[in-house]
């Protein structure tokens, strides 16, 4: 056999082992493809789990929605009562008329408008006459010291 049909047939035999090893092992593989199937029947039976935990949900949010007994329910879970349940009633104890239960929402009824503008106006009047404060207190003191100067 002549030496160039030697080194054709040991690439022929290479290209054909290399083939037939990727075929078997290769990152698209029948090794490689079986796992993926077997990852995907994972997926989908997660896949239908999910789908049955999403109607279960869907079942209690509709329950939540429209049962007023379970929504009273949970709502005393969470502390909220509707008016005058929970309370408590004591002889000669005399209730006030505003009243706050667990779980209401209170409004500040006085509510004042926080404006800080009158703040910043005296901040500013204060430091413009501390600072002529000071001017005219150092020209005095200064004036003192000119005349003991000059009177001895």
């Amino acid at each position: 056999m002549k030496p160039g049909y030697r080194l054709l047939l040991s690439l022929y035999i290479t290209f054909i082992i290399y083939s037939l090893l990727s075929l078997i092992w290769g990152s698209a593989g029948i090794i490689q493809t079986s796992l993926l199937k077997i990852y995907k029947d994972k997926l989908v039976s997660n896949t239908i789990e999910l789908e049955e935990i999403g109607n279960q949900l869907d079942l209690k949010f509709d329950r939540l929605r429209t049962d007023e007994g379970l929504i009273a329910l949970k709502a005393r879970k969470l502390g909220f009562f509707k008016e005058g349940e929970g309370e408590i009633i004591l002889d000669g104890y005399k209730k006030n008329t505003i009243s706050y239960t667990v779980g209401s929402y209170y409004k500040n009824f006085n509510k004042r408008i926080n404006d800080k503008s009158h703040i910043r106006l005296f901040s500013t009047i204060i430091g413009v006459l501390s600072f002529l404060l000071m001017t005219i207190l150092k020209d005095n003191s200064n004036a003192n010291h000119r005349k003991k100067r000059f009177s001895t």
